[in-house]
């Protein structure tokens, strides 16, 4: 898809420091901010957050206070992780073991798949 793209298109990694969200993409950093590949022009500085950290700190409040919210309703994380399939693949880690492939990988940790200590706590 990247390379259907109009040349000079801009793509914004907001994850790359989580395992990335374009299959192009690869790290840059504040000096080297940019690369072209297939055309498109890729930004993937890590935390870029940080770099704008009060108005990141309100959109984040902003969306995280529902899910909070939802999550009391559901009467703890485990239980939305367990009713929503979607808010699963968010979990990174578990009852301390690590649940994100990629992280832990990088980190050399040991990685447990969330569904199956989902299915064991049954």
């Amino acid at each position: 898809m990247i390379a259907e793209m109009k040349t000079g298109a801009v793509l914004i990694d907001v994850s790359i420091d989580q395992g990335r969200c374009f299959e192009t993409s690869k790290t840059t950093n504040l000096e080297n901010p940019v690369f072209t590949q297939h055309g498109v022009i890729h930004y993937c500085v890590p935390n870029l957050p940080s770099r704008v950290a009060r108005t990141a700190s309100m959109a984040l409040s902003n969306t995280f206070l529902p899910f909070l919210l939802k999550i009391g309703s559901f009467g703890g994380v485990e239980e939305m992780i367990l009713s929503n399939r979607w808010f699963m693949k968010g979990a990174y880690c578990y009852k301390g073991n690590c649940t994100n492939q990629q992280i832990a990988e990088r980190f050399d940790l040991r990685y447990r798949d969330l569904s199956l200590l989902l299915a064991a706590r049954m």
